[in-house]
């Protein structure tokens, strides 16, 4: 009778060390996966200002760092203090900590260095530096990124069509006169009579509420604003529109009424930095990309 006890005592101890084994291999295994993916894993870099984190969701930047991982590279965001910008010194001196074999420069960021004149690739020597700028002719970077607004926005109106293709009323095209080139390729993607379109001409302050009005009039539940100055008048009393914006406007729009938004595609920035060589000022483009929330 004694020995079942005693038996059932060491079955007891071994499974505890069987738990105690796995719980161990566990965490070897994560370490080893860790020591990987911060030492041996290429890392890109994207630098970027304040506003770029309120347009950007963390969200968005953790699923990127995910699908970075997955393909064996490391992704690294790193945000500079707003007082970088208040001289040439402070920016430089931020700059020259950034580590990466690949470093992407945001927007602002990028503009910074052209005005400036901040030669960031003679900066950060052993990176390959891009910059997302609309300026072809500096040569700050190693390879400047034209943004592609078109296929997101063509992507956008395709779906939207879909969607709405059985509703009653129009979808509202909402933008600043001269600003934006492929207004008609968006307009092209729909039947014809079935988009709204509304052009801010000079410095209006009333368009936003003449327009709000006239959507109320026409019953239009979805609007598509790829740029439109003082977009925040929008917001400026209650409305049940949804929007699809380009995502420097996202901030701006209550999380009730954002639909949809039209954002760079950073997914392929390693693929784009492998045809670039050090100091060759070339030129590439980001396309973006649409992305419903």
């Amino acid at each position: 009778m004694g020995k079942k006890p005693e038996k059932l005592k060491q079955r007891k101890n071994r499974k505890g060390r069987g738990v105690i084994i796995a719980i161990a291999a566990i965490v070897l295994l994560c370490a080893a996966c860790a020591c990987v993916y911060l030492f041996a894993f290429p890392r890109i870099s994207i630098v970027a200002d304040s506003s770029f984190f309120q347009v950007v969701p963390s969200s968005d930047l953790i699923r990127l760092r995910l699908n970075y991982a997955f393909s064996g590279t490391r992704l690294s965001v790193v945000k500079l203090d707003d007082q970088c910008f208040n001289s040439k010194d402070f920016y430089v001196n931020a700059i020259s900590r950034v580590r990466g074999k690949t470093v992407v420069l945001s927007p602002m960021v990028s503009e910074y260095a052209i005005v400036e004149d901040v030669d960031v690739s003679s900066v950060l020597e052993q990176s390959t530096v891009m910059g997302i700028t609309v300026d072809k002719e500096n040569t700050c970077f190693d390879c400047i990124l034209i943004p592609d607004e078109l296929p997101g926005w063509l992507d956008a109106s395709s779906i939207i069509e879909a969607e709405t293709s059985k509703m009653s009323q129009n979808v509202a095209l909402v933008y600043s006169a001269n600003k934006v080139s492929y207004i008609q390729d968006i307009i092209d993607a729909f039947p014809a009579g079935h988009v709204s379109v509304f052009e801010k001409k000079g410095s209006s302050a009333i368009f936003a509420s003449n327009t709000l009005e006239e959507m109320d009039r026409q019953g239009i539940v979805l609007a598509m604003c790829p740029y439109v100055s003082t977009f925040y008048r929008f917001f400026s009393n209650e409305t049940t529109v949804r929007w699809v914006v380009d995502y420097r406007f996202a901030s701006v729009v209550p999380e009730k009424n954002l639909y949809a938004v039209v954002i760079p595609d950073f997914s392929g920035l390693q693929y784009v930095a492998e045809d670039v060589e050090k100091h060759s000022h070339t030129l590439g483009t980001l396309p973006y990309i649409y992305v419903k929330r």
